[in-house]
């Protein structure tokens, strides 16, 4: 079992990050994260927590404070960052307000099992949560206290780094996010921009406090929720978020990443809307995975999306970006939505059904059939994937694999979760929500 293999040779590894602590070694480096978002990324209702045990207790760390450092209840509360002493192993933790397991620890731990499963030296890191429920970009950004509380904690976190002999980078800024957006209408170009101003303020606020050369980048997933009936009136069989959240990371590939989709997770059974514990830590793993690949591996990590059309005919041909080939169209992991989550709209007034999908032989590429050729030109074509929804559940549907927007195309990435067992314990890419338009 991966676990318990990491556990008998992770000893070896912490043995030589210490040697390297030693006189006349050079300037040692931690990493630190932050993460912000509404209540996906803060772990409302996600109990109990599963990460409770430190797992690289001298790699990966909180503050004291814990991996939240002011209390949530969806209120905005101001840091004293005086209260920030020292780093302490990061553990996940339930809260007075309902709050569990972040991504923290997922995220965290994979990074280091995966950097010592590819034989690269540790890469300590440190994060801290500031995420608000409810909360709106305009609520989170650069000047409001969310913000400034983070700001806050990368000072303290530099300069107890500092006074023990280490440097701190703050190398990334993970974003959990986007339903208040949805619920007030933001729209995709507006919600796309929102996520690239979010990124370059990050990194001209942290920068001089740090002293680094390095550019923060933004790591972020797509949100699915917009059909839950806990939306009530808002809920809605599609969302133009989640294709923001994905266009920012293609306009910007050098400094936006998006991680993965979320419908392949479970979702609380009572709203429908926010991930149980262990979802929360396996889309950790997911940004574990996501980070390690471009800061130690050293190449930015992209996720499974279509990258190009081709028309012949009434067959349509998509070209992906597959992190693992080959693809796979699974129906055991994610219930069919019918046509395995794929939707063809043109802009004519007799656009030809979708009648058929399917993988090409050498399952890199995924087939349409339609009932007739395209009947609009070049630009006006549709591709939509995992992106329609549907309402019909009483009052909305819950997100997730069963019920949610969703789709069954996944690669075929061997990484297993650090849990171990159980249905999800592979982790596999999802095809991203999309829009694709040829």
């Amino acid at each position: 079992m991966r676990a318990l293999r990491l556990t008998v040779i992770a000893a070896a590894a912490l043995g030589a990050f210490a040697l390297r602590a030693g006189a006349g070694s050079p300037p040692r480096v931690y990493n630190q994260i932050i993460g912000t978002g509404q209540s996906l990324s803060t772990g409302m209702l996600a109990n109990p927590p599963i990460s409770v045990t430190p797992a690289w207790p001298a790699l990966a760390l909180m503050t004291n404070l814990g991996v939240r450092q002011v209390i949530d209840r969806g209120e905005v509360h101001e840091l004293d960052p005086n209260l920030i002493t020292g780093l302490i192993p990061l553990v996940e933790a339930q809260t007075a307000d309902h709050d569990g397991e972040t991504i923290g620890a997922g995220m965290t731990f994979q990074i280091n099992e995966l950097a010592l499963e590819h034989g690269h030296p540790p890469w300590p890191v440190v994060f801290s949560a500031h995420g608000v429920t409810g909360a709106p970009y305009s609520m989170l950004k650069r000047g409001t206290v969310p913000y400034r509380n983070s700001i806050a904690t990368v000072k303290r976190v530099t300069a107890i780094l500092r006074r023990a002999g280490f440097s701190n980078v703050v190398r990334a800024v993970t974003v959990t996010h986007g339903e208040s957006d949805f619920i007030l209408g933001t729209n995709a170009a507006q919600y796309a921009a929102d996520l690239a101003q979010w990124r370059a303020d990050y990194d001209a606020d942290v920068r001089p406090i740090t002293g680094q050369s390095e550019p923060v980048m933004l790591f972020t997933d797509q949100m699915s929720t917009y059909t839950s009936p806990v939306l009530g009136a808002h809920a809605a069989a599609r969302s133009e978020i989640p294709l923001a959240q994905l266009e920012a990371a293609l306009n910007h590939p050098g400094s936006i990443v998006m991680v993965c989709p979320k419908y392949w997770l479970t979702y609380y059974r009572k709203d429908g809307a926010h991930l149980t514990s262990r979802s929360e830590e396996l889309l950790g793993e997911k940004y574990g995975e996501a980070i390690e690949h471009t800061f130690v591996e050293g190449a930015v990590w992209k996720p499974l999306y279509i990258t190009d059309a081709a028309v012949k005919g009434n067959i349509i041909t998509l070209a992906y970006h597959i992190p693992s080939p080959p693809l796979v169209l699974d129906k055991d992991r994610v219930r069919d939505p019918g046509n395995y989550g794929f939707v063809y709209h043109e802009d004519s007034g007799a656009a030809p059904a979708l009648s058929a999908v399917y993988l090409d032989g050498s399952k890199t590429h995924v087939m349409l059939r339609l009932t007739g050729p395209p009947g609009a030109p070049p630009g006006h074509r549709h591709i939509s994937y995992a992106l329609v929804g549907s309402l019909a559940c009483g009052g909305g549907c819950p997100a997730g694999p069963l019920s949610g927007p969703r789709g069954n195309l996944r690669d075929s990435d061997p990484l297993t979760s650090r849990l171990d067992g159980g249905d999800w314990v592979h982790l596999y890419n999802w095809a991203v929500i999309q829009d694709f338009i040829f």
